[in-house]
C-alpha cells in the first residue's frame, strides 16, 4: 500500500505582543552636578535590561551612557545646555531592543550666595560735630559699598557716604544696607548714634566729650551754669535713672573751647556711689594732677594733655571706679589769633637709607591749629605733595629712597594759617661697615684666605663684591678676587680690601696687616693625664672629649721662638693673657678654654695669633644650638634637659628658655629669633657654640619691671631669728623674670652650669644707635628667690673685637630717659666717665685701675701715681683708643657683668640640688647659645650610693615638733643634696597649706604633685578682702607660705601620703618668710606650733567639701609645715569678708569656696584624726564622723 505525506498548515488566532516603551525625567530644570533620574516604562512585556543613550542635539548623534536592569536609571551633569536621552529596552528576551520616546533635560548653573554678616560701631558725638562708624563685613569684600538710613533725623541725619553728622541732643539709629551680588547674599546692621548737648553760654562754646572704659552707658551734660568767669556742667546718666553722676572706669574727658581760653578745671567727684560728690579735683597747665577719694583708696585724675583751647584728663584706673558729679571750667577771653609757628623744624637732616625720619613743627595760636604736612623736591611750596595721614605737629617715615627732599608744615585755624620753615631732609647710602682683623702666617703655611664681612647696622650683608690688594708683595700676595694670601717672604704687608659701592651702600674700604714669618708664631700646647708631662693625650676637644677626672697642661714655645726674648701670655677661662708660663703645668678638672700667644719681650709686643684650645671631659655635659637648628624659630618656654645616658633619661639638669604661653609677643617677631650664625661678633666665638637664638625682648618680672640686680635689696635676717616680715609687694619670688628673653635652670643634682650668651656692649642697636643715652646692660644670675647669684665667673674670648663705633659716644650732648627704663643725663655721664677710663687703662700698660663700689666707679693712675684727669681721658676716648684699644673689654659691674662690645660670653656659676636659677639682662637682649653641665659626682653610681645613706635620708612628721638637724656636706663628693620625705597626707584637688624649710623647683614640683599642680600666695588685704596671687613660675620658695592644690580630682583614698622630694638644698634654720600687707600677714611654722585666736586658715571636709579659709576664734594647734593668715596690725579690719585670686584662669577662683567666720573647730581641721586602735579615719578634721570617741592632735575628743 503506497503511503502518501501530507503537509498540514495552520494560523495562530493570537496575534504577537504589541511592545511600547516610555521614557521620563525630572521636568524642572537640573543644577549641573546634581544626579536626576532616567525613567522608562514598559508595556506588554517585562523588560530585562534598559540600555540609555544621550546627544546634545534632538537630531544628533546618541551615544550609549550606560546599561541597568533597573527601569530608573541616575546620572548627572557637568556643565550646562539641554540634554536628550532615550532608552531601549530588551522585553521577553526578544532580540529587538524596543526604543523609547526623547525625553529633554535642562541643566543649569545655579550658585548658591554666601552670607555675610556686617558689625558696626556706636558713635557719641557733640551737637555739631560729625563722624563715621567703622563698618566691617564677614567675610572681608573688596570695594564693598553701603546704603545708610537714620531713624531719627532731627537728632542725627546720615550721608551717603556714612558720614553721621549730630543734630540734636538724643539718639539715632542708623541702619546699614548691603545689597548683595552675584556672589554674596545681602545684609543689614544698625549702629546707635548718642549725641551730647553742646554747652553755650553768654557766647561761649564748650564741648565736653566723656569716653568711658566700660562702654557701659552714655554720658550728657544735662544742667549747665555760667558766671561770665567760669562754666559747670553736671554729669548724669541719660538711662532715666536721674542719678547725677557718672562711673568712670580708665576713661578719658576731652574739654574744648572754640572761643575762650581754659585757665582751671574743677572736678567733684568720689570714689562711691555714696560719695560721689565729697572730693575736688583741681587741674591747672601748672598742677597736672589730683586726686578723688580717701588716702586709702585714691582715685587719679590726671591731665594727659594742656592746651589753651583744649584739656583731656585721665580718669580712673583698671582697678578703681572713679565717680564724677561736676566738672567746671574756668577760663578767659582770649582774643582769636592766626596761627604762628614757635618751634620751626630742623633745618637740614642727613639720614641713612632705611633710617626713621622724624620732624616736628609746632603753633600757637587761637583756636588751636590744625596741622598739615607737605614735601617737594625744590626749596617751594609750588607744586607741593600733600602727604597723606600726616596731620600731627611730629611727623615721622622712614626713608626709602636717596636723594634730598624739602618738607613744610602748614598750621591753620579760623583766624588763618601759617606755613613753618623748610626742613631739608637729605638721604644717602648707607655706610657699610667691612669687618676682618690682622693676620699672621708662617712661610710655610700655604696659601690663606682672608676673612673679611661686610655689616650694616650689625647684620651681615651678603652678595657683596669685594677686591683686595696687597701693598708688598714680596711679602704677600693676594688674588684680587678671592681674598686668598700666598706668603712670599718673612715680613709685612698691608692687604687693602675695597668696595666700589652700589645703589644702596657707600664704597667702604678696610686695611689689614698680613705678617708672614719664618715659622709659625704659636705656642705648642700639651695636655698630660699626669703632673710630669709624660702621659701625652691625644683627644680633648668637643668633638673627642677626655674621659678621665683630671688633666694637665702645658705650653712650650716653637723652635723659632726659642729664643729668651720671647715668653708665652695665657689664660685660663679668662678674657686677657693675665699669666706668664713659667713651667708649671695648670692641672684642670672641668671644661678649659686656653688663650695663648707669644710675646716679644724686646719689642714689648706680641707676636702671631692668640691660641685658642677648648679642653672637655666627657662628664661636662653640652646642649648647644647647632646646624641642625639653623633658621629654628624656639618657643617660648622651650626645654633643653641633659639626662642620664641610660634608657630613662633622668635629668641632670632641665634649661627652660622663656616663659612657656608668652605669645603676647609673636606679631613683633616672637620672643626668640630664628637660630643662626652671627658672623658680625667680632671674633668672640667661643668654641663649640657658633648658633644662637636671639633674644627679641628684653627678660622682664612681673608688673613688666626689668630685673635691676645691682639695685636690689636684702631684707635684714637676724643669725637666729625664726621668721622675718617682707612687704609682698617686696616678694623676691616675684623679682625673677616671666617674659622675654632669659634661661631657667633647674638642677635635679649639684654642679657647675656654664652658659654661653650673646650680648650686648655699649650699643645696642647698631643700625640706628641712640647717642644720646649711655647704658650699662648688665647680665645677672639669680636664684628663685630674687637673689643675685654673686660667685658668677664670665670670660670672654681674648680675640673678641672692641667696636670702634662706642668713641662716637660723647660727641653728642646726653639726653634724660623719661620712658620704660628712665635714666637722667648724670647716669649717662657717669657710665661714660667709667667706660673711659676702662678704655684708658687698657691702653696704658703703665698705668692702673682701681675700682670701687663694687666695681661701678674707678680711678685711674699714671705710672707716677697720679690720678689721670678727666680730660685726658675724653681726649684719648676721642682720639688714640680706636686705634689702641682693639680688643673687647668685660667687666664686673656690681652684681653683673658688662662687655663693652657685643661679643659671646661664657657665664659659670655652681648650682645646689632643688633650686631655680635665671640668667637674664636688665636693658638688653640675650642671646642663647646653649650650656654645658658639669656634675659634682661623675659616676652615677657613686651619686647613688651616697644619697642612699641614712643621714643623707630624713624624715619630717607633721606633728613633730623639732626639725630633723641639717646634713653635712658629703666631704668625699661634695654632695650637698638630701632626700627629705613630708610625713604628711595631701588630697588633690582641694586646697591646703605648705611652708617647707627648703625650695622646690617647677619641675619637681609637677613631678611630685603632678602636672598642673597650683600654688598661690599671699598678696594683700585691702580692707577686709583678702587678695591671693597665682605667681607665674608655680614652684615653692623655701621658707616661703603658700596655699597649694595638687593636680587631680579629690578622692578620700587615692591620696598623695608620705611625699618625698628626693635630692633637695634642706636648711633647717631657713626662716619663715612672713608676706604682709593691709596689715595682715601670712605666717606658718615647720613643726607643730600654736596659731593664734582670731586667725584664719584653709581647711577641707572628709569628703573635700567645703574647701574654704575659716576663722578660728581660739588658739588652734597646727600641725608642721601648715601656714596660715594671721593679723600684725590692729588698726586694720579684724576679719576677712571676701577674697580674690590674681592670676588663676577658667574660674578655679570659685574652688575656694567662701570665707566662714566662727566656725567650730569640729567643723573643718586640717588635722589627722585616729580611732582608739590607731587607724586613720579623716585627714581633714572631725566633720562628718560618727559619734565616738577619737585621737586629734596627741587628745582624745569625744563627738556627741
Amino acid at each position: 500500500m503506497r503511503v502518501k505525506k501530507i503537509t498540514v498548515y495552520y494560523t495562530s488566532t493570537t496575534p504577537p505582543p504589541s511592545y511600547t516603551v516610555t521614557a521620563s525625567g525630572p521636568t524642572e530644570s537640573v543644577n549641573v552636578n546634581t544626579d536626576f533620574n532616567l525613567t522608562a516604562a514598559v508595556s506588554n512585556g517585562t523588560a530585562t535590561s534598559y540600555e540609555w543613550f544621550k546627544s546634545t542635539t534632538e537630531t544628533g548623534t546618541y551615544n550609549s551612557i550606560g546599561t541597568t536592569t533597573s527601569a530608573s536609571y541616575t546620572t548627572n551633569e557637568t556643565i550646562a545646555g539641554t540634554y536628550y536621552y532615550y532608552c531601549e529596552a530588551t522585553i521577553d528576551d526578544n532580540s529587538t531592543p524596543v526604543k523609547s520616546n526623547v525625553v529633554t533635560i535642562n541643566i543649569i548653573n545655579v550658585v548658591t550666595k554666601k552670607d555675610v554678616t556686617l558689625s558696626a560701631t556706636d558713635l557719641t558725638l557733640t551737637e555739631g560735630e560729625t563722624g563715621k562708624s567703622t563698618i566691617t563685613s564677614t567675610p572681608i569684600i573688596e570695594g564693598i559699598t553701603y546704603t545708610y538710613t537714620s531713624g531719627n533725623e532731627s537728632v542725627a541725619k546720615v550721608a551717603t557716604d556714612g558720614t553721621v553728622t549730630a543734630v540734636a541732643e538724643g539718639t539715632a539709629v542708623i541702619t546699614v544696607k548691603y545689597a548683595g551680588n552675584n556672589e554674596y547674599k545681602e545684609a543689614t546692621t544698625t549702629f546707635n548714634v548718642t549725641v551730647n548737648k553742646k554747652a553755650v553760654v553768654g557766647g561761649t562754646s564748650y564741648t565736653f566729650k566723656c569716653n568711658d572704659g566700660t562702654n557701659s552707658f552714655n554720658v550728657s551734660t544735662t544742667t549747665l551754669e555760667n558766671d561770665d568767669k567760669s562754666i559747670t556742667a553736671t554729669f548724669s546718666k541719660i538711662d532715666g535713672s536721674g542719678t547725677t553722676s557718672i562711673k568712670f572706669k580708665s576713661s578719658t574727658l576731652t574739654i574744648t573751647s572754640k572761643t575762650k581760653k581754659i585757665t582751671k578745671v574743677v572736678i567733684v567727684g568720689g570714689d562711691g556711689s555714696s560719695n560721689y560728690k565729697k572730693y575736688t579735683a583741681e587741674i591747672t597747665s601748672v598742677n597736672l594732677s589730683g586726686s578723688l577719694g580717701s588716702s586709702a583708696t585714691k582715685q587719679p585724675v590726671k591731665c594727659s594733655s594742656w592746651a589753651d583751647n583744649e584739656v583731656v584728663i585721665s580718669l580712673g584706673n583698671n582697678s578703681n571706679n572713679t565717680y564724677v558729679h561736676t566738672v567746671t571750667v574756668y577760663y578767659e577771653d582770649g582774643t582769636p589769633t592766626a596761627p604762628v609757628f614757635t618751634t620751626q623744624p630742623e633745618a637740614t637732616t642727613t639720614l641713612a637709607l632705611g633710617q626713621e625720619l622724624t620732624l616736628t613743627a609746632e603753633a600757637s595760636g587761637t583756636p588751636t591749629p590744625t596741622y598739615q604736612w607737605y614735601k617737594n623736591n625744590t626749596r617751594s611750596t609750588e607744586g607741593a605733595e600733600v602727604i597723606e595721614g600726616a596731620t600731627e605737629k611730629t611727623y615721622t617715615a622712614t626713608q626709602e629712597a636717596t636723594g634730598t627732599t624739602y618738607y613744610y608744615c602748614v598750621a591753620t585755624n579760623s583766624q588763618g594759617y601759617a606755613t613753618s620753615d623748610f626742613a631739608e631732609v637729605i638721604v644717602e647710602k648707607s655706610e657699610l661697615k667691612l669687618i676682618g682683623q690682622d693676620h699672621t702666617f708662617a712661610i710655610n703655611d700655604g696659601t690663606k684666605k682672608l676673612d673679611i664681612v661686610a655689616s650694616y647696622g650689625g647684620e651681615v650683608v651678603e652678595n657683596i663684591t669685594l677686591e683686595y690688594k696687597s701693598d708688598n708683595t714680596s711679602v704677600a700676595e693676594i688674588d684680587v678676587n678671592t681674598g686668598i694670601v700666598t706668603p712670599k717672604s718673612v715680613g709685612k704687608a698691608n692687604i687693602t680690601v675695597t668696595f666700589a659701592g652700589n645703589d644702596k651702600y657707600k664704597p667702604a674700604e678696610l686695611t689689614v696687616a698680613v705678617t708672614i714669618t719664618q715659622g709659625a708664631a704659636k705656642p705648642i700646647i700639651k695636655v698630660t693625664s699626669d703632673g710630669e708631662g709624660k702621659n701625652i693625650v691625644e683627644n680633648y676637644t668637643e668633638e673627642n672629649p677626655y674621659d678621665k677626672d683630671e688633666l694637665y697642661v702645658w705650653l712650650e714655645k716653637p723652635a723659632d721662638f726659642a729664643d729668651s726674648k720671647y715668653e708665652i701670655h695665657y689664660s685660663i677661662d679668662n678674657s686677657k693673657l693675665d699669666k706668664t708660663w713659667n713651667g708649671t703645668p695648670e692641672h684642670r678638672t672641668q671644661t678649659t678654654y686656653i688663650y695663648a700667644q707669644i710675646y716679644n719681650k724686646s719689642t714689648k709686643k706680641p707676636e702671631g695669633e692668640i691660641l685658642e684650645i677648648p679642653i672637655r671631659f666627657n662628664f661636662t655635659l653640652l646642649a648647644a644650638f647647632g646646624s641642625k637648628d639653623n633658621g629654628r624659630i624656639i618657643d617660648p618656654g622651650f626645654q633643653r634637659m641633659l639626662t642620664t645616658a641610660d634608657d630613662i633619661k633622668k635629668p641632670y639638669i632641665i634649661a627652660t628658655f622663656g616663659s612657656k604661653g608668652d605669645d603676647q609677643k609673636n606679631s613683633d617677631g616672637g620672643v626668640w629669633l630664628g637660630v643662626s650664625k652671627d658672623v658680625t661678633m667680632g671674633n668672640s666665638e667661643i668654641s663649640g657654640y657658633e648658633y644662637v637664638a636671639r633674644g627679641n625682648f628684653d627678660a622682664k618680672g612681673e608688673g613688666d619691671a626689668q630685673f635691676a640686680g645691682n639695685s636690689m635689696e636684702e631684707p635684714l635676717i637676724e643669725a637666729d631669728a625664726k621668721y622675718y616680715m617682707e612687704e609682698s609687694s617686696d616678694n623676691g619670688t616675684f623679682k625673677i623674670p616671666v617674659s622675654g628673653a632669659y634661661v631657667m635652670f633647674e638642677p635635679k643634682v649639684g654642679g657647675t652650669v656654664n652658659v654661653i650668651l650673646r650680648q650686648n656692649g655699649i650699643i645696642a642697636k647698631e643700625k640706628d644707635p641712640n647717642w644720646a643715652v649711655m647704658r650699662m646692660r648688665p647680665i645677672f644670675v639669680c636664684d628663685e628667690t630674687g637673689k643675685v647669684h654673686e660667685d658668677v665667673r664670665a670670660m670672654i674670648s681674648t680675640n673678641s673685637q672692641m667696636n670702634k663705633e662706642i668713641f662716637k659716644f660723647g660727641n653728642t650732648a646726653f639726653k634724660a630717659d623719661n620712658g620704660a627704663n628712665p635714666q637722667t643725663v648724670e647716669q649717662s655721664e657717669a657710665n661714660l666717665k667709667l667706660y673711659q677710663q676702662m678704655v684708658y687703662a687698657a691702653g696704658h700698660s703703665d698705668c692702673t685701675i682701681e675700682y670701687s663700689n663694687n666695681g661701678m666707679s674707678a680711678s685711674v693712675k699714671d705710672a707716677s701715681g697720679n690720678e689721670v684727669s678727666d680730660d685726658a681721658l675724653k681726649t684719648y676716648w676721642k682720639g688714640d683708643a680706636a686705634t689702641q684699644v682693639t680688643k673687647n673689654i668685660l667687666h664686673k659691674y656690681g652684681k653683673g657683668w658688662i662687655t663693652l662690645s657685643k661679643a659671646y660670653v661664657r657665664y659659670s656659676f655652681d648650682v645646689e640640688p632643688g633650686k631655680t636659677y635665671f640668667i637674664m639682662g636688665h636693658v638688653t637682649k640675650v642671646g642663647a647659645c646653649g650650656y654645658s653641665f658639669k656634675r659634682r659626682v661623675r659616676s652615677d653610681e657613686v651619686w647613688t650610693e651616697v644619697m642612699n645613706k641614712e643621714e643623707r635620708n630624713i624624715s619630717i612628721n607633721e606633728n613633730g615638733t623639732n626639725l630633723p638637724a641639717a646634713v653635712d656636706k658629703d666631704t668625699n663628693t661634695g654632695i650637698t643634696g638630701v632626700n627629705v620625705t613630708l610625713n604628711r597626707t595631701f588630697h588633690k584637688g582641694v586646697w591646703t597649706t605648705l611652708v617647707l624649710p627648703f625650695s622646690v623647683s617647677p619641675y619637681t614640683l609637677a613631678e611630685t604633685f603632678g602636672e598642673g599642680t597650683e600654688v598661690l600666695h599671699f598678696g594683700e588685704v585691702d580692707g577686709s578682702t583678702l587678695n591671693l596671687v597665682k605667681h607665674h613660675h608655680q614652684m615653692i620658695v623655701a621658707g616661703t607660705p603658700v596655699l597649694i592644690r595638687p593636680k587631680g580630682e579629690f578622692s578620700a583614698t587615692d591620696v598623695i601620703n608620705n611625699v618625698t622630694f628626693k635630692n633637695v638644698s634642706y636648711n633647717p634654720g631657713t626662716p619663715i618668710k612672713e608676706m604682709t600687707g593691709g596689715g595682715w600677714k601670712i605666717t606658718g611654722s615647720y613643726v607643730q606650733a600654736n596659731m593664734p585666736a582670731n586667725s584664719y586658715y584653709v581647711g577641707y571636709k572628709a569628703d573635700g567639701t567645703g574647701n574654704n579659709v575659716y576663722l578660728s576664734t581660739k588658739v588652734k594647734t597646727m600641725n608642721g609645715t601648715r601656714a596660715w593668715f594671721e593679723r600684725y596690725d590692729t588698726s586694720a579690719p579684724a576679719k576677712l569678708t571676701s577674697f580674690s585670686i590674681d592670676g588663676v584662669e577658667d574660674n578655679t577662683t570659685t574652688d575656694i569656696d567662701s570665707i566662714l567666720t566662727e566656725t567650730e573647730d569640729r567643723n573643718a581641721d586640717n588635722a589627722t584624726v585616729y580611732n582608739l586602735n590607731g587607724q586613720v579615719v579623716s585627714n581633714n578634721g572631725t566633720d562628718g564622723l560618727a559619734n565616738g570617741i577619737y585621737i586629734m592632735n596627741g587628745k582624745k575628743i569625744i563627738i556627741k
